[in-house]
């Protein structure tokens, strides 16, 4: 599991997390949701050591990010995908999803090579596999970054705001990938403002506000009236997102 106890974390004089505290288990498909500053972001960066802490515990499998010789294994469990891509332009597709595992978990050419040509099927674009970044479309790339992610064969999968970039149809692309990561078991922690996908996949929502966690509710309850709706903070952020 992934067990965030009391996490704070400031930028200069600007605190952004102030007491966070999570336990995301196997299996469990969690949206953050909340306004834009709230932490959403540095929380996900947090996870996988992108950011240090000031102050409080994250335990990836009982492992510490913030122990440098942890992070490095904690790393091999956990992936990322991020809203701009990040493919290196300069290596074709099948080179870029199968660099990590080649590198950082010691595979063999060809099992990297096999288990890249797999994702790419599942993605739908095994025809891209010797194309490169800039000859693919934004959905395209994003669907590359997740196979990216997955050929580490993660534990855990973290999403921030993979759509914000993308157009409604190159959304819907993406969004599909997921959706069917979620049926298969991955355990997933989905930063979105796709508010409509949440409510679709999540089996939680965790709704930050000002860098603390305003909710932490099963997704049924936090949309009910009697349950997440109940607080007005959290009423105004769902009518706000559902007139978009």
């Amino acid at each position: 599991m992934i067990k965030i106890e009391n996490v704070e974390k400031s930028f200069g004089e600007l605190d952004i997390l102030k007491g966070v505290s999570l336990t995301i288990n196997k299996g469990d498909v969690v949206s953050i949701l909340g306004a834009s500053g709230s932490g959403k972001s540095t929380l996900v960066r947090c996870i996988n050591g992108l950011e240090k802490i000031q102050a409080g515990t994250i335990l990836v499998n009982e492992l510490s990010v913030s122990d440098k010789k942890d992070l490095s294994n904690i790393r091999k469990n956990v992936s990322t995908v991020f809203q701009h891509f990040n493919l290196y332009p300069h290596l074709s597709i099948i080179d870029n999803i199968t660099l990590a595992p080649i590198e950082v978990l010691g595979q063999s050419k060809e099992k990297a090579t096999s288990k890249a040509l797999e994702l790419l099927q599942v993605v739908d674009l095994m025809d891209k596999a010797n194309a490169f970044p800039a000859q693919l479309s934004g959905g395209q790339k994003q669907r590359i970054g997740i196979c990216r992610a997955l050929a580490m064969e993660p534990e855990y999968l973290l999403l921030d705001e993979v759509t914000s970039a993308l157009d409604p149809e190159m959304t819907s692309e993406v969004l599909d990938v997921l959706a069917e990561l979620a049926r298969t078991g991955t355990t997933l922690i989905f930063v979105t403002h796709e508010i409509a996908f949440a409510k679709k996949i999540s089996n939680r929502i965790v709704f930050l506000d000002e860098g603390k966690v305003r909710a932490d509710l099963d997704k049924d309850n936090f949309f009910s009236a009697t349950g997440g709706k109940k607080d007005p903070r959290i009423a105004r952020f769902l009518e706000k997102m559902d007139s978009k």
